[in-house]
């Protein structure tokens, strides 16, 4: 009974310090992209931490709210950027892409590409629907688009060849530990 106190423990600790690294990690990025001079938020970093966060073990849905609600909050807290009311719409976001893709992919019954594609679709469709309402009652100002589409895509394309990249890797190292155990 210890032993499995230990590793839910364990993993849960693991979780908290993965959703630290990336609180962190998000905070660095208006810094570097001042120093390099490159509007770094038009790659969506905080897109890229959700999907990589929902592969990198088996995660629970509290984590990845707690993440996506983590992610655009310390960024606010720390940088003042996206105003709150985004902050409130990215999180949001990032939850629906994030309890979207890990529901759908962990099922089996999507492949990852579909899992993907479904989880952009419906967080896209909440966050420009949610950000028009904020915009139409100035809680927003602005454009709705601010990130042109063809950016747009061309990171969707990126997160999905690295989400790929990972799930090779992890198929690839499962069937050598099988043929291993199998000797």
């Amino acid at each position: 009974m210890n032993t499995i106190t230990v590793e839910k423990n364990s993993a849960v600790l693991n979780e908290l310090l993965l959703i630290l690294v990336a609180s962190v990690t998000i905070t660095l990025v208006p810094t570097v992209s001042h120093l390099i001079n490159i509007p770094l938020y038009k790659l969506n970093p905080m897109h890229w931490i959700i999907y990589v966060f929902c592969l990198s073990q088996t995660r629970r849905n509290g984590s990845i709210l707690v993440l996506s609600i983590a992610l655009p909050l310390v960024s606010f807290l720390t940088t003042g950027h996206p105003v709150l009311f985004k902050a409130i719409l990215m999180g949001v976001e990032l939850f629906l892409y994030g309890a979207i893709f890990h529901i759908l992919y962990q099922s089996r019954n999507k492949g990852m590409f579909n899992a993907f594609i479904i989880s952009k679709l419906i967080g896209i469709t909440i966050y420009y629907t949610g950000k028009s309402i904020f915009v139409m009652r100035e809680y927003i100002s602005g454009p709705i688009i601010t990130v042109p589409l063809i950016s747009q895509i061309a990171v969707s394309i990126g997160i999905f060849v690295l989400l790929w990249i990972i799930t090779l890797i992890r198929n690839i190292s499962l069937a050598n530990n099988t043929n291993q155990n199998s000797d």
